[in-house]
Parts: structure tokens; sequence; C-alpha cells
């Protein structure tokens, strides 16, 4: 639990059912009253330098950090940097804007609206069948339209198989795609109809209140039959969005320009001023922050985009009130957990998964990663904020952790003394420091933890392949989007694990958990569901797949040139309305 008090974030208001545009308030922001907290409650711009107001033109530099941008193809992006760069690059049918308006909290409100699609999509059949219609004047970077043939094959081939890491719902969700291989071996699938160039029919398995959400991914964007080179389509993706690719060289840096085919007649939630966008990559996290934070030269024109700025330089960024008014804040619907791989002993046997629970030490974790100023101790899998969410802990144990329970636990496993090896992000600080106090507390429990270190790139691909996933590992998830479908289904469906990388590296398999997922998942009313999945939520962890440390609060700090950013409903900085002073 906090190890300050603290008000209960409110929960996001329930839409209703299938609605074709939803406001999305923006409410999973602690209560800031004290300064201690770290807290920016800002809008869009906290800067507060007297900037006279947006203006175009200026290189944007994005400094990334090791293991960023890996590859830019749409079918495959799923973490944070990636969504956060492409909808630059590659449009989608749906995408998530400001709506002019703000949250009781002083942050913009955000709308699910139409991208390449004129709205967020029409929902018939009780919500099985969604059907979206194309803006006209949509177009690559090349001249040509984008057509609806163009966005169901985007969808297809991320079912190939070796175009593995992508987002799950598309074959939890349309019909008959539980065993499609994608349109090379199988063909089209039958489920994504396109009755005329500029309309799109996905027909689901079941009811889905949030596929406008899903919609929003960069999968969506459209692929041209012609275009489509497989595993190389990841290096260069015909832009639809503002800014094409002008160079990229995975793992060191991405060059983006102003793409003249793209018409903002038709992208009314883009506003594109940037000229360019420079994304450095293959940065140390440690380096990125002090560059952000001296903001010298190029760099008073920077951002960085990895969720967090590092224990290290909390204290530099918070308590320097110059440095303090370009940082933005905010707690949100993600959760870091220890990986525990169910798959392998000693962690096959649930009595030895339940030990680590008693043993672990949130609060040291939480230190290492920078304190209550970058999150929250949490013993759930639904984050605070999101419907369904219910406060329990089924393993209490004192601030420091109970060896003494997991210990007796161990023993009634058989194991008195496992010797485990965890695999820890190397070139991460403070992933390093927050893998030493895992490793300090399960060694009061009897329990010897060998650290082995991974590059950054390599890292998530590794833990996350049932052929090389180490028996720990720390990970993190946050919700796709304010609802528990897009919280649990992701993490704990086990017939979503594949070869290559998964969304489940504790690699938990649990029939009556899935079972369960699809129960849940045919109730229509997200408001009668919300519950179901706090209950989930529960089931889940009295079999104790992973170890829930703590719930985000994503610190950002940008350059004094930067404006017009927010901390957005994902907890990724929005790049829609940014501007650069370009000095």
């Amino acid at each position: 639990m906090p190890d300050r008090p603290a008000p209960r974030p409110p929960r996001f208001p329930r839409p209703p059912r299938f609605p074709p545009s939803r406001t999305l308030v923006l409410a999973l922001v602690l209560a800031c009253t004290a300064p201690a907290a770290g807290c920016t409650t800002a809008g869009p711009d906290p800067a507060g330098d007297g900037a006279a107001g947006p203006r175009r033109g200026g290189t944007l530099t994005v400094l990334g950090q090791s293991g960023e941008l890996r590859q830019l193809d749409p079918a495959r992006s799923y973490e944070q940097a990636s969504l956060t760069v492409l909808p630059l690059i590659v449009r989608s049918l749906t995408m998530t804007a400001p709506t002019g308006g703000t949250t009781p909290d002083g942050y913009p409100a955000e709308a699910v609206v139409g991208d390449l699609a004129t709205d967020a999509g029409t929902p018939t059949d009780g919500g099985r069948t969604w059907t979206y219609h194309l803006r006209p004047g949509t177009r690559y970077e090349n001249g040509a339209p984008i057509t609806a043939q163009d966005i169901k094959r985007g969808v297809e081939r991320s079912f190939e198989p070796e175009l593995t890491g992508g987002p799950p719902y598309a074959r939890q969700w349309l019909a008959g795609a539980e065993h499609y291989r994608g349109p090379t071996a199988d063909g089209p699938l039958a489920s994504i109809e396109t009755p005329d160039p500029a309309t799109v029919v996905f027909r689901l398995s079941r009811p889905v209140a949030d596929f406008d959400h899903f919609a929003g991914y960069p999968l969506f964007g459209g692929v041209p039959a012609d275009a489509d080179t497989g595993p190389s389509y990841r290096d260069h993706p015909p832009a639809s969005g503002p800014y094409r690719v002008a160079s990229y060289q995975a793992g060191k840096e991405l060059r983006l320009v102003r793409n003249p085919a793209w018409d903002p007649a038709t992208d009314p939630h883009r506003k594109a001023y940037p000229d360019r966008i420079d994304y450095l990559l293959g940065l140390d996290a440690s380096v990125v922050n002090q560059r952000l934070i001296a903001a010298r030269g190029s760099d008073r024109d920077a951002i960085e985009l990895k969720t967090t700025v590092d224990a290290a330089h909390v204290a530099q960024v918070l308590d320097d009130p110059r440095v303090a008014a370009r940082s933005r804040s905010r707690l949100h619907a993600a959760f870091s957990y220890l990986v525990l791989n169910n798959s392998a002993p000693p962690f096959d046997d649930p009595r030895v998964r339940r030990a680590v629970q008693y043993a672990i030490d949130r609060r040291a974790v939480l230190t290492a990663a920078g304190g209550t100023r970058v999150g929250e101790p949490t013993s759930t899998l639904l984050p605070a904020g999101v419907p369904g969410h219910t406060p329990f802990d089924l393993y209490p144990a004192p601030p420091g952790g109970s060896p003494g329970q997991a210990a007796e636990l161990l023993r009634q496993a058989g194991a008195p003394h496992p010797a485990v090896t965890m695999d820890v992000r190397s070139d991460d600080p403070s992933a390093v420091a927050q893998a030493e106090a895992v490793q300090g507390a399960l060694a009061r429990a009897g329990i010897t933890v060998s650290l082995r270190g991974v590059p950054g790139a390599a890292y998530y691909p590794t833990i996350s392949d049932r052929a090389t996933a180490p028996q720990l590992a720390l990970s993190s998830w946050g919700c796709d989007w304010p609802s528990p479908a897009a919280c649990l289904p992701p993490l704990f469906d086990g017939r979503l694990i594949r070869p290559g990388a998964n969304n489940d590296p504790a690699m938990f398999d649990d029939p009556a958990v899935d079972r369960r997922i699809d129960e849940i998942g045919a109730v229509g009313s997200p408001d009668q569901a919300a519950p179901l999945y706090g209950a989930l939520d529960e089931q889940i962890m009295r079999l104790a797949p992973v170890v829930p440390l703590y719930q985000h609060r994503n610190l950002y700090v940008t350059g004094p040139g930067v404006h017009g950013t927010f901390v957005s409903v994902q907890g990724a900085l929005s790049l829609t309305d940014i501007w650069v002073e370009g000095r």
C-alpha cells in the first residue's frame, strides 16, 4: 500500500453502450496537494515562460534510449515510443485527440475520433460489427489514395508468423481469426469486408465496446499490396501522416521530414508544427536525463519518450523550480511487476509463487525506482482509476515483506532454498537497482537470485520468448486504454502465447481464466463488465502468476523551447500539438 496517505483516484466515468465516439475524462491523477508529491497539474504547456504561441518550423529532437524503435512496422508496434512516433507517419482509422476542454484535474480532455475514418466507427449487431468510412482525399506519400482494401491488408498481415510483438486484440476479437496465419498462408480473412473502396467492415466473434480504441493502432493504417515487403517493411512504411521517413538506422537514428502528399484538410487533429523531427537512438537513460536537464544547444528543443525520468535524476528535476516548470507528470493506468516464469521450475509450483508474494519488499523496489514521486505501491493487477479496480491484497505483509511466511511456503513446496536467475536490463541503472532490491528481499526468504544483464534492445524479446525466458524478470504494462478489457486479457490469456515475443512473459496459461475472459468479453455493457473484471483480477492473483509492484506516475522533462505537450491518458507525451521555438 502507499507509504504516505493519499486520496483515492477517481474512476473513469463509464461510457454508454457502444457510442460512436466517447470522451475520455482523464482522471487518473492523484490529487497533488503538497510539493512533496512532485506532481505538476498544468495543462498542455506548463512551462509558463511567456512563449508567444505556436509557430511553424524548427527541428524537434527526440532523445531515444536503447531498445526504442527497433522497427517501424505498424503491425508490430506495441511499445510506447513507437505508438507515440508512428502516428506522425502512419495514420489509423481512429485516434485519441484533445477535445479543447479540460478535466477537473487540469489536463486536456481527450476523445476517440475518426482519423483516416470519418468518425470513431459505427457499431451494430450488439457491438459484433463495426463499420468505418474513409475520409476522401487521404493519400500515401507517393500520392496513391488510401483504400479500404489497404486497411484490410494492414490488419491481415499482422497475423503473419514473422510479424510478432504487436497487440493481441485482432486475434482475440475478429471472427475466424483464432487460427488465422495471415494472407500469405491463408489468403484473405473473411471477417474483414470491403464492400467498396471507402468502406471497411469488421465482424467480431463477440460484442466489443472498445473496438474504436483498438482501431487507433498503427496496424489500421493501411498497407498497399505493392508496398508490402514483409519483414523489411519495418524500415520505411509509406507515410500517410504529416511526416515521412527520410532516413532510418535501427538503433541509431530516425529522421522525419514533411510529407508533401499530406493534406491538412483531411487531418484536423495533427498540427504538425515542426519542419523536421530527429530521433537519436541508443542513448543511455542517464545521458538522456542529463541532456534534458541541462538543455543546451539543440537540446533546448528536445524531448524523450521513455515513460519516466530515471530515479537518479528525479530530485534534480523536481527540486529545481526552473526544471520542474518544464516537467510533465501523471499517475496513469500502468504498473511494474515481477515476472515469475510459470512454465519452468520452481515457479511452476503456485506455492513457490505465493512465497515470492510474501517475500517481496515493494517499498524497497519503489525507492530504487525513484520513490512515490514516480509511483505508488500496488497489490492488484487493475490499476487504480480503471473501471473495475478493487483494492485488495491477498498476501498482506509488513512494508519490508514477510520472509518468515515466504520461507514456510517454500518448505511446504519442498524447495526451501531455490536458486534462480533473474534477467535485468543492464543499461538502465534504475532497473538494476530495482532488481537488486528484489534480490535482497528474496534472499531473506531463502531464495538465491543471480542477476544476468541483458542489453536494452534485446531485453523484452528475451524475457517474453518461451525459449529464452528467465525464471525472474522485471516488466511493466500500460493498459492500452482506460478499460479493464485492455489490462487483463492481453497479459493473462494463455491462448495468446506464441513462439517468439509475447505480451505474457510469465507464460501464464490457465484454462479457467481463459474461459472467464471469454464469458466477460461476451457482456456487452462496460458497466456490467467492469466488476466482473475486478473479480477476475482477484481470481488471477490467487494463482500468483506475477507480483504487482507499483503503479506508474510518469515524469517527463522537456527542453525549454518545447511547448504544447501534455501527458495523455495512456501515459505518453502527446505530440499532436507540439511546437518548438527553434532557437
